[in-house]
């Protein structure tokens, strides 16, 4: 009896072995690294960033006893760490395309920019309704007076301004129209342009409280949330710029003549 001892010792633990090794073979069959066809790292490209938006894109938070004040830590902040940029926010609390438009509009300088974020539907949207508001007009000022007009509206200003301007949208997870609507005018609306657009759209609170503030029926973002936010508009930008490398050529800007 005493000489099967260490043939058992040794027999259990070759199939230890043998099952961690199946386990990390199993592991690594079903979470395999994300395959890369470029260089991450061409989501630099984008140097000078503007965030048009809402109280999600002010920073509004409802966590840390803060209740409702904007913080620094919105996703701006993080988004400008992640890509080593300057990034700037045109974004008040309550706004719809249709308040953004006339309220920044022509105050601001779309030149001094080489890359654009709009996040804006989570008050009212723009709807699924181009064909009517938009497509038939060539002057946007023409446009009809509805949120799809006003988000067409932004975005023929910035065009006018900055014809090499990369134009990134943003859709929503949560809205008083309905998102889903609002989310298919965003996708009209970027395919009739040609922009990207980041899905932000499985971010609601319900489903992940953790993103804010750990409150379910609080739709502004916690510090979780806005670095979530943040990857995702760089992982938009490097899918952009990945899929097409010559589309890094933009905002290039030559050096002032100090002679």
């Amino acid at each position: 009896m005493e000489k099967r001892k260490p043939r058992l010792t040794a027999l259990l633990i070759a199939v230890l072995v043998l099952l961690g090794l199946a386990g990390a073979f199993l592991l690594g069959t079903r979470f395999p690294a994300p395959k890369r066809s470029g260089d991450a790292r061409l989501r630099y490209a984008a140097g000078r960033v503007l965030c048009i938006g809402d109280s999600l894109t002010s920073g509004t938070c409802f966590g840390s006893g803060l209740g409702g004040a904007d913080t620094e830590q919105r996703y701006a902040y993080y988004l400008g760490r992640m890509l080593s940029a300057e990034v700037d926010v045109a974004a008040v609390p309550g706004y719809s395309a249709s308040d953004w438009y006339p309220r920044f509009a022509d105050e601001l300088d779309f030149s001094a920019y080489d890359t654009v974020t709009v996040w804006l539907g989570t008050n009212n949207g723009p709807l699924d309704t181009l064909s009517e508001d938009v497509l038939p007009y060539t002057d946007p000022a023409d446009y009809a007076p509805t949120e799809t007009g006003w988000y067409c509206r932004i975005l023929e200003k910035i065009r006018a301004e900055n014809p090499d301007c990369l134009i990134l949208l943003l859709n929503v997870y949560a809205s008083k129209d309905e998102a889903e609507e609002v989310n298919r005018g965003i996708a009209a609306i970027a395919a009739h342009y040609g922009l990207p657009v980041a899905d932000m759209s499985d971010l609601g609170a319900p489903e992940h409280p953790e993103l804010h503030a750990d409150l379910e029926q609080n739709p502004h973002l916690g510090k979780t949330g806005n670095i979530v936010v943040a990857s995702r508009i760089c992982d938009a930008l490097e899918a952009w710029f990945l899929a097409d490398p010559a589309r890094c050529e933009y905002g290039v800007r030559p050096l002032h003549d100090n002679a």
